[in-house]
């Protein structure tokens, strides 16, 4: 339990991969939640770390947890920057809240079992970022600027739901699989937004891929039955007050 430490240094589990120290390598929980700082390879390989909490740190260094091939679940700040490679290869990783963050290169490259992500608050997404990720079926997207071959190999991918009404500047070859667009893609856009992007190089390429997000279609058609069943409701009793009338006649 390293939960007061305000910094996990580079390395500083590094000796857990070696066989003397068999107690270390067998680590499967680590709660550093008033940690601010994990430092570059701080945990990297430890191949039974499974749970993890460092829900205040601001900042996880360049391969920090890569190769933590059993880890399950992480528990992280609302606001933090994610280094290169820092989840890489954590291939049992299923879900993960990513709010305010700026996520590096290949950060959660491979990490196959990511299915749930959430990225609507997310400041910026840089290259390769989630190549790999083929767990990945839907996400939302409100950030800044997105890498290149951010989401490459993501060959489930297909829901992308824009929720900014400004266009978010990618790289190239942002949703391919295999060198093609992900099949059966569809990006759903704010409503007026298609114009601006389809204007934009590198969104020219997903123009057949674009689709309006319909807004109010649900309550719309509810208002419109509260309303007939009102009329009927006033038919019915204009009806029976003119039997009524008509007895008392």
């Amino acid at each position: 339990d390293i939960e007061n430490c305000s910094t996990i240094y580079s390395n500083v589990f590094g000796i857990c991969n070696n066989p003397n120290y068999i107690n270390c390598k067998n680590l499967q929980s680590i709660n550093a939640k008033n940690c601010k700082l994990v430092d570059g390879n701080a945990f990297q390989q430890l191949s039974n770390l499974k749970y993890v909490n460092i829900e205040n740190c601001t900042a996880i260094g360049t391969g920090a947890f890569s190769r933590c091939k059993s880890l399950q679940s992480v528990k992280i700040s609302k606001k933090i920057t994610i280094g290169e490679h820092a989840f890489y290869d954590c291939n049992i990783l299923s879900d993960i809240d990513l709010n305010k963050c700026l996520i590096g290169s290949y950060a959660f490259k491979n990490c196959r079992s990511l299915t749930n992500v959430n990225l609507n608050s997310c400041i910026q997404i840089n290259s390769r970022a989630f190549d790999g990720c083929i767990g990945l079926k839907e996400i939302s997207l409100n950030m800044m600027r997105i890498g290149s071959y951010a989401f490459y190999n993501c060959k489930n991918l297909n829901k992308v739901y824009i929720k900014t009404e400004n266009v978010i500047p990618i790289g190239k070859s942002v949703f391919y699989n295999n060198d093609k667009i992900i099949s059966n893609l569809k990006i759903y856009l704010q409503p007026g937004t298609k114009k601006s992007y389809s204007d934009e190089p590198n969104w020219k390429e997903y123009l057949n891929y674009l689709v309006k997000i319909k807004l109010y279609t649900q309550p719309i058609i509810i208002q419109k039955l509260v309303v007939q069943n009102q009329m009927v409701l006033l038919m019915l009793l204009e009806r029976a007050l003119k039997v009524k009338m008509l007895q008392v006649q």
